[in-house]
């Protein structure tokens, strides 16, 4: 749980264990509705995006599951910065579906978790982070929402 007002780095190194940061992840699955669809708070988004990943070595591919009503230009910029900070990836993926409320981040397409609040909320009311992973049905379901198999 974090409470309003918590300092950024606390949630990105939380995120960064949650990743198991360094150890295998190819590929990070992000669903979420307003993943680019932020206004004055894309700094913010920026911020918790690039220190979570930054130096994720092993992170080939980053895929996120959005909807997609957003700013053309946000999304360019926080692809480049991202791209700048992630040494080894290959591509970012976007995916255009609006039928997700909550936000999941996924690895590998085999283990993952519930963020409760969007990257531009974090910080700012209390959220949680999920402390164990979601079952492997629930990841299956997931995946196969977003990709219609």
């Amino acid at each position: 749980m974090f409470e309003a007002g918590c300092d950024i780095s606390e949630i990105t190194n939380f995120l960064k264990e949650k990743l198991e940061f360094g150890i295998g992840v190819n590929k990070l699955t992000i669903i979420d509705p307003y993943f680019f669809k932020y206004d004055s708070q894309l700094s913010l988004t920026r911020g918790v995006m690039v220190e979570t990943l930054e130096g994720f070595s092993s992170l080939r591919t980053l895929e996120v599951v959005t909807s997609s009503n957003y700013q053309v230009g946000k999304k360019e910029k926080l692809e480049e910065e991202i791209l700048d900070v992630v040494p080894n990836l290959d591509r970012i993926n976007i995916i255009h579906v609006n039928s997700f409320h909550d936000r999941f981040w996924i690895m590998n397409d085999e283990k993952g978790f519930v963020v409760g609040t969007s990257l531009s909320g974090m910080g700012k009311k209390h959220f949680f982070v999920q402390d164990n992973y979601l079952s492997e049905n629930d990841i299956r379901v997931l995946l196969s929402l977003y990709r219609g198999n």
